[in-house]
C-alpha cells in the first residue's frame, strides 16, 4: 500500500516537473522588481568595458535581483504543420514564419512582424534590441523556480541567482 502511494506521488511530480502535454510548452516569464537587467552572460561581457567587469556585473545583477514572477505563456506547437499558436487577451493567435526544431527549441514571428519569439532549452531567448526597448527585460525561469519564486512571493522578494538559469542570446 505504501508502494503504490508512493508511486502515485512520484507520477504526479513528474506530471507537474514536465508539464501538461508534450505538444505543449510554457514559459515562465520574471523580471527584477528592483530594475536589474537580467542578460545572457554573452550580452552583459559585450556591453561592458572588459571582460572583468562584465563578469562582475552579470554576478551582482543575479544575485541581486529582486524576482517577480509573471503570468506564464503557453505556446502550442504542431511539429508536423511547423506552427505555433499562442493565447493572448484570452484569444489564441498564430506565430509565422516558424522553424520548430523540437518541443524547447524554435523560432517564430509575430503576425505583425514586430518581433521574433526564439525558444532555446526551453526558455524565452533575449535579443540585444529588446534590452533597450520599453517595459524591462523580462526573463524566463524553470517551472519549479517559477513556482518557488511565486510561493516565496507572498512572505518575501526571492533574490539569489540560484533562481535565475543561464539565459540564451539570439541574433
Amino acid at each position: 500500500m505504501v508502494a503504490i502511494f508512493a508511486l502515485l506521488i512520484l507520477a504526479a511530480l513528474g506530471w507537474w516537473w514536465t508539464g501538461p502535454s508534450s505538444d505543449e510548452l510554457v514559459v515562465y516569464p520574471a523580471t527584477c522588481a528592483n530594475d536589474r537587467p537580467i542578460l545572457p552572460l554573452s550580452l552583459v561581457v559585450r556591453r561592458s568595458q572588459s571582460n572583468e567587469k562584465g563578469f562582475e556585473k552579470y554576478d551582482a545583477d543575479r544575485a541581486n535581483c529582486e524576482i517577480r514572477p509573471l503570468n506564464p505563456s503557453v505556446y502550442k506547437i504542431n511539429e508536423t504543420r511547423g506552427e505555433v499558436y499562442y493565447k493572448s487577451l484570452d484569444q489564441v493567435q498564430r506565430l509565422v514564419d516558424c522553424a520548430i526544431f523540437s518541443r524547447t527549441e524554435w523560432t517564430c514571428s509575430y503576425p505583425d512582424g514586430s518581433a521574433k519569439v526564439v525558444i532555446i532549452d526551453g526558455l524565452r531567448a533575449i535579443h540585444a534590441d529588446e534590452v533597450s526597448g520599453p517595459g524591462g527585460v523580462h526573463f524566463s525561469l524553470r517551472r519549479w523556480q517559477w513556482w518557488a519564486v511565486k510561493l516565496y512571493w507572498g512572505t518575501d522578494r526571492p533574490s539569489g541567482a540560484w533562481l535565475i538559469p543561464e539565459q540564451h542570446e539570439y541574433y
